[in-house]
C-alpha cells in the first residue's frame, strides 16, 4: 500500500504532569514507587511475572478459554495464529503482554486498535529478546456497567459532520455490559444497521466489518466486540478474553487482596505521588474496590470508617469477612478499576501491561499494594498513539497549508479568517420570507376558528410544517454556499472533524469500522512491523493517494 509515517512529539495531544514526570524518569520513575516504565527492551526482567500462579494453573487457563467461547456463542473457529497462541500458553515458560478496554459499540474508538497492535508488537519483541513464548492478550472489560458510554459510536458522515450513533434503550444502569443481551426490536438493530450503511463510506470493507462488529439479536455487546476484533486481528495471534472466562480464579485473587490493607497502602501511594507530581486525582473515599453483581444490579463496595460498605450502608464488613463472601460465591464478584490489574497479575504471567496515560493514573499509586500483597511490579508501557491521514484528509491539510502537528494543536477549532461571516443574501431573504409567511398564516387562525376550530388547528400544523421545511432548505443552502464560495471552508471542516471532532482526538472518536470501510484492512499488516515496541512519539500514518473517498 505504501504508508508514510511521521513521528510527532509525544505531547502533541497534551500530557499530564504525571505523564511528563514518568517519561522523563524512565525506566524506574520515582513517582511510581518502583513500578517499571521501560524505555528499552533491556529494561524488562523476565522474572517479574508470576510464572506459576497459585490462583490459576496453565491447563485451567486454556480450558476456561475454550469453555467461555462456547458459552458466549463464539462458535467460529479461532484463527490458526490464535490457536497457536493458546497452545503456547500451556508452556510453563510462556508469559503474556496484556492490554484492555471496555467493549465499545462497533469495536470502540481507534485507540483499541493501537493498543492491540502495540501489544502484538511488544510480545513479539520480548519473545525474541528472551527466547521464550510471549503471547499478546486483550482484556475485554465486560464487567463495566457504564452502558451509555459503551453503547454508542461516532461516525464522520458524508457531509463531514460527526454523527453520534447509539443503541437505543441502553441507559446508564448498573448491569454489566457482559450480562445484557441485545434485542432486535427493543434496540432497533435492523434500523440502526441500515442507518450505518447510509453514513459509512461505501468501500469494500464496510459490509465485512459491519458483519463482524455489529451486535446480533440475543448476544451481548461484549460478544460482538470480541467477534469483531477476532476478525480484524485474529491473524496476529492476539487472544481476546473477558473476565467471565476466569471468574472463579479472579475472585480467589480478589479475596486475597481485600484481606490486606488496601486503603492504607493506597493512601501511602497517593502521598508518594503527591510528593513527586504535586497532586493525585484519586479520592480514597470514593474508590470502588470490589463490585457485587446483585439481583438489582452491580453494587460497589468502598472502604469507609474501617469497613467495606455499600453506598448508603450503615453497617459494614472487615476485609476477612468480605474475602469469605467472595470465596463462597465467586461468580457474583468482580474487581474495581484499581484491583483489576492486580488480580490479572496474580492470575496470569504478565510480562507487561500496555495502556494509555489515563490508565497510568490508576496504576501509579499501586506499588505499595503490590508489595504488601505479593503482586508483581508489572512494567507499564504507554500504548501507541496515532492519527490516520487518508488521501482526502491529506489533501485538505495541504490546501489549508497546515502540517499534521499544527492541525492537531488547533484541537478542532480551525477557522478561515478570509471567509465571509454572513450567509449569502438569498438565504437571509429565504428566512425572512419564511418568517413573514408563517406569521401571516397564524394571524388567520382566529377568524378561521370562528368557521371551524378543526380547520384552525390544521392551519397551525401546516404553518409549522411549512416553516420547518423552508428552514431545512435554508440550512442546506448554507452548506452549499460554504462548499461553493470557498473550498477552504470545506477543507477546514474536514480537518477539524477528522482530527478533533467533538473536542476529542481522532483516536478517541472514530472507529475501525469507519477507517476500514474507507481504507480496507491491509494497511494494518503494513503498519505492524514499523511500530516501535516501546514508542515514545505520536505516529502520523499517511495513506497514498487513491480513487477511494476517505473518512
Amino acid at each position: 500500500m505504501g504508508l508514510t509515517l511521521e513521528h510527532l512529539p509525544a505531547d502533541v495531544l497534551g500530557l499530564s504532569a504525571l505523564s511528563r514526570a514518568v517519561l522523563a524518569d524512565r525506566p524506574r520513575p520515582q513517582a511510581l514507587g518502583g513500578l517499571p516504565v521501560p524505555a528499552r527492551l533491556e529494561h524488562f526482567d523476565p522474572a517479574t511475572a508470576c510464572a506459576d500462579s497459585t490462583f490459576l494453573e496453565r491447563s485451567e487457563l486454556v480450558e476456561r478459554f475454550h469453555s467461555w467461547r462456547a458459552h458466549e456463542g463464539l462458535d467460529a473457529p479461532l484463527h490458526p495464529a490464535q490457536a497457536r497462541s493458546l497452545e503456547r500458553l500451556s508452556d510453563s515458560r510462556s508469559q503474556v503482554v496484556v492490554c484492555g478496554q471496555q467493549p465499545g459499540f462497533l469495536g470502540g474508538p481507534l485507540l483499541n486498535l493501537y493498543k492491540a497492535l502495540h501489544t502484538v508488537r511488544l510480545a513479539a519483541a520480548l519473545e525474541q529478546q528472551w527466547s521464550r513464548p510471549v503471547v499478546p492478550l486483550f482484556w475485554c472489560h465486560s464487567d463495566d456497567h457504564d452502558l451509555a458510554e459503551m453503547g454508542h459510536a461516532h461516525v464522520l458522515n458524508p457531509h463531514l459532520d460527526i454523527a453520534r450513533i447509539g443503541l437505543p434503550g441502553m441507559g446508564s444502569g448498573r448491569r454489566s455490559i457482559g450480562t445484557l443481551a441485545l434485542d432486535r426490536e427493543a434496540h432497533r438493530l435492523p434500523a440502526l444497521l441500515e442507518h450505518l450503511r447510509q453514513l459509512l463510506p461505501p468501500g469494500e470493507g464496510r459490509e465485512p466489518l459491519l458483519e463482524a462488529f455489529f451486535p446480533r439479536h440475543g448476544e451481548t455487546l461484549a460478544t460482538a466486540f470480541v467477534r469483531g476484533w477476532d476478525h480484524v486481528l485474529g491473524h496476529t495471534g492476539l487472544l481476546i478474553i473477558e473476565p467471565a472466562a476466569l471468574r472463579e480464579p479472579l475472585s480467589r485473587a480478589l479475596a486475597h487482596l481485600v484481606s490486606g490493607d488496601l486503603d492504607g497502602n493506597l493512601r501511602m501511594g497517593l502521598r508518594r505521588l503527591a510528593d513527586h507530581v504535586g497532586s493525585a486525582d484519586l479520592d480514597p473515599e470514593r474508590v470502588p474496590w470490589v463490585f457485587e453483581q446483585a439481583d438489582d444490579g452491580r453494587r460497589a463496595l468502598r472502604w469507609s470508617n474501617g469497613a467495606y460498605r455499600y453506598d448508603g450502608e450503615v453497617g459494614g464488613r472487615t476485609g476477612f469477612e468480605l474475602a469469605a463472601r467472595i470465596v463462597d460465591q465467586p461468580g457474583r464478584w468482580s474487581a474495581g478499576v484499581l484491583t483489576r490489574p492486580l488480580v490479572q497479575d496474580l492470575c496470569l504471567p504478565v510480562a507487561a501491561y500496555v495502556g494509555g496515560w489515563g490508565e497510568l493514573g490508576y496504576h501509579a499509586p499501586l506499588a505499595e499494594i503490590r508489595t504488601a500483597s505479593a503482586s508483581p511490579l508489572t512494567p507499564f508501557c504507554h500504548r501507541l498513539a496515532a492519527t490516520l491521514v487518508d488521501p482526502t484528509l491529506g489533501n485538505a491539510l495541504r490546501s489549508v497549508g497546515l502540517s499534521l502537528a499544527e492541525a492537531l494543536a488547533a484541537r478542532g477549532q480551525l477557522s478561515n479568517p478570509d471567509s465571509e461571516e454572513d450567509a449569502p443574501p438569498v438565504i437571509h431573504k429565504l428566512r425572512s420570507v419564511n418568517s413573514q409567511k408563517s406569521a401571516a398564516l397564524n394571524e388567520l387562525r382566529t377568524p378561521l376558528a370562528e368557521l371551524d376550530r378543526g380547520l384552525a388547528n390544521q392551519l397551525r400544523r401546516a404553518a409549522r410544517q411549512s416553516e420547518e421545511l423552508v428552514e431545512k432548505i435554508a440550512r442546506k443552502a448554507e452548506r452549499a454556499a460554504a462548499n461553493r464560495t470557498g473550498r477552504s471552508n470545506r477543507h477546514l471542516r474536514r480537518v477539524n472533524n477528522s482530527l478533533f471532532g467533538r473536542d476529542l482526538p481522532q483516536e478517541r472518536l472514530l472507529t475501525i469500522v469507519q477507517a476500514g470501510a474507507a481504507l480496507g484492512l491491509e494497511w494494518i499488516d503494513e503498519l505492524l512491523p514499523d511500530i516501535e515496541p516501546l514508542p515514545s512519539e505520536h505516529l502520523g500514518v499517511y495513506f497514498p493517494s487513491t480513487d477511494v473517498e476517505g473518512f
